[in-house]
This record gives C-alpha cells, structure tokens and sequence, in this order.
C-alpha cells in the first residue's frame, strides 16, 4: 500500500514529535501493508524549516535511520500545501512541492471552515502551468459537508479527493464519516491517506478504512485507493478510475490477504 499524506517527519510541523516517534509510525505502518509514504509537512510560507530543499534533505536522513532500524518503508518527500495567493509566487517559480516529488500533483490542504478565497483561480494558475491539485481531506470542511456538490464551485468535477483513513472510521465524528462515505461513493476521483500525525491518535495505519470502503463500494476499489490510484500519482500520470464492484460474502478475508500480501 502507499500512503501519501503522513506527517511522519519528526520536529517539523504539529505531525511526529522525535525520531522515535517517527520511527514507531514507520514500523505501523509497515506492519499494516505500507511499503511507501511520501511525507507531507504542513507548508508554511516564509519559513525556511519546511522548504522543499530541507524536506529532502529531512527525507535522506530519515531513510538511513529506518534503514538502520530495519523498517521496510520507503519514504519520498512531499507537502501539504495551503490554497493561498502566495502559492502563484511558487507557481512561477516553479518551486511548488509536488507528492513525492512527481513533478505534477499537489496537495492542496483544504481548511475545515470556508473554502479559500480565489480558489478557482489558484488552481486555474497550477494546471495552466501544468500542475494538478489533489484536495486534502474535503470531507472535514464544514462547507463541503453541507453540500459535497459545492465543490464544483471551487474545482473541476476531475479533481482528485484524499479521504482521510480516520475520517472514515469515525474518528472525527459523524458527520464527517457521513461526508467522507458520500464523496467516496460520489464517482469523482478518490484516494485514501492516513494524514497520520502521530504514531497512537491519529496513527498510520490504512487497513481499519479499507474494509469500511470496501464495505461501501466493493474490496477492489477500496484495493486500488491505496496501491493503483497513488502508485499512478507518484509517477506523475493520470490517476485510473478504480473498478466497482457488487459486495460480495467473505471480502474481508481476501482484502486482508492482497493488502498484506
């Protein structure tokens, strides 16, 4: 499985406190079926503890430490970047963190009030320039959960959507489980993220939300949500439309086994 939304990078944002932590996350997540995370500290403009040179530079030491500890993840650099007019400054530049670094997607962090202002004209700015936008966790904001059709207001239909794993299993209420069922079953691109922050609340693991979205629209696409659609996104193309499926007895056994397998 791959995870591409994770804070796993200690002392850098509100995500893992020390390396110990970090490393904790990495081996759940591991045990969990991860074989990849591409980091995502939350970007902050003007400071220099999160540029993409010292998000890389942060990756390459942390490799060698899992590495060293025995933990079979591979980490890519990455970020979760705020929808903002700053961001035309990096567009221009040519400095926007993409997932990974693949070049082409981008995590867009969506706030939990209103949507951004000037949001469709931000990201009109990133795909002219040829960048894509993946949405960070709409199900939490309060206007989508309203209406998820609201969304069209701000970005096209194609627009990928990262639902959150906790989301899912209702570790944020259910009103956002509510919300995060809809757009996972809504036809528009989808994938799913742990947002992991720490290594307990709010931790790496991706299986407990596989089975709820293989129990909402059928185990092989719950199954691509994880390993074809952000495979795809790491390198860059088109992210494919994930099969649906009828449910079907005895799916959970069979989930388990190719996850983990």
């Amino acid at each position: 499985m791959i995870d591409i939304h994770n804070h796993l990078l200690p002392g850098i944002d509100d995500g893992a406190k020390t390396l110990l932590e970090a490393v904790e996350m990495a081996r759940i997540a591991a045990s969990d079926g991860v074989k990849v995370i591409a980091v995502s500290p939350h970007y902050q403009y003007g400071e220099r503890t999160n540029t993409l040179d010292e998000v890389r530079r942060r990756v390459d030491q942390m490799r060698e430490l899992l590495e060293s500890e025995g933990v079979p993840i591979r980490l890519l650099p990455g970020a979760e970047v705020p929808v903002s007019m700053e961001l035309v400054d990096m567009i221009r530049n040519r400095t926007l963190p993409t997932i990974g670094d693949n070049g082409r997607w981008v995590l867009l962090e969506l706030p939990f009030g209103q949507m951004p202002p000037r949001m469709p004209e931000v990201v009109f700015r990133m795909k002219a320039a040829g960048y894509d936008p993946v949405l960070a966790h709409p199900e939490r904001n309060s206007v989508v959960q309203q209406d998820p059709n609201s969304l069209d207001e701000h970005v096209p239909e194609d627009t990928p959507l990262q639902i959150t794993t906790h989301s899912l299993t209702g570790q944020f209420g259910p009103a956002v489980k509510r919300c995060a069922l809809r757009l996972l079953t809504s036809g528009r691109p989808v994938l799913l993220a742990s947002d992991a922050h720490g290594a307990r609340e709010r931790g790496p693991a991706l299986s407990p939300a596989l089975l709820v979205a293989a129990r909402a629209a059928g185990q092989e696409f719950a199954r691509a949500l994880v390993e074809d659609v952000p495979a795809a996104l790491l390198r860059g193309e088109a992210l494919p439309a994930p099969p649906r499926e009828q449910r079907r007895r005895g799916f959970l056994s069979s989930l388990f086994s190719k996850v983990r397998g």
